[in-house]
């Protein structure tokens, strides 16, 4: 399987065969390549590195490249709760993963998500959170509220109105 290239891969080799691009061409590949992602995303996944990679550091891992039972060990441990106890969602896991996965890819290194007992555990977290959260229900507004809340809005006020004009 072709490994992606990583980031900072992009500017060109000369390998004899072919001219080198044009460096105004290969820095602006290299600008697009970090264009793909969000700056609050990239934010989010630096801090989801620093997590593992102190976390590695304490339970004498390896971060980089990780090994699939450090992955597994620390996505056991974001089901534990992070040592808080509170249960975090699928979401929170699920962006922690893509965090080490784009890492290790900037890197030229790949995790195998797809089969083996990283796969296994991490259905297992899926699973068992999802049967654990409770769906929450609640009461649906009745035509009372409905019209308190529309009475209380300033119809002069864009925002007011556009939403009066939603609610209606």
């Amino acid at each position: 399987m072709k490994q992606p290239k990583p980031i900072g891969a992009l500017v060109p080799i000369d390998t004899g065969r072919e001219v080198a691009l044009p460096q105004s061409l290969a820095s602006q590949a290299e600008d697009l390549a970090r264009a793909s992602l969000a700056p609050r995303t990239i934010q989010r996944y630096a801090t989801c590195w620093r997590r593992f990679a102190a976390w590695c550091e304490t339970h004498g891992r390896v971060a980089l490249p990780a090994s699939n039972e450090t992955l597994i060990g620390y996505a056991t441990w974001l089901f534990q709760g992070q040592d808080s106890g509170r249960l975090l969602a699928n979401s929170t896991i699920a962006q922690a993963m893509a965090a080490l996965q784009t890492v290790h890819r900037s890197k030229g290194y790949q995790i195998d998500w797809k089969t083996g007992d990283l796969r296994l555990v991490l259905q297992g977290i899926r699973r068992t959170i999802a049967s654990k959260r409770s769906i929450r229900r609640v009461k649906a507004l009745s035509d009372d509220d409905i019209r308190d809340m529309m009475e209380i809005m300033n119809r002069e006020q864009v925002k007011d109105a556009r939403d009066l004009a939603l609610i209606a």
